[in-house]
């Protein structure tokens, strides 16, 4: 709304902090929480380049899904309107 612009609503929080306080802004160069291919998807959209990963337990990281219907994620055969879900659910698919 033209009230909130008015009143420094339409920026971001950790943007007037950081242009406030510009000594307490950090790079962020490692990261612990995000395996190597979704990072690597970061890096290029964001980071250019500049991320590491922090520790390769998490590099390698893959999401289970113990409990997700089967015929879901192990379906192969035919285009249904769940293929693409199962397509990106495979185990062995980190992005």
């Amino acid at each position: 709304s033209e009230l909130a612009k008015k009143l420094g609503m339409d920026v971001p929080l950790l943007t007037r902090l950081s242009q406030a306080h510009p000594s307490a802004v950090a790079k962020l160069s490692l990261q612990f929480r995000m395996n190597r291919d979704i990072m690597d998807l970061a890096n290029q959209l964001v980071y250019k380049n500049q991320l590491r990963c922090g520790c390769d337990s998490v590099a390698q990281q893959l999401l289970e899904l113990t409990n997700f219907p089967n015929d879901v994620v192990s379906h192969s055969s035919g285009v249904t309107s769940d293929q693409w879900l199962a397509d990106v659910l495979r185990p062995e698919r980190a992005v």
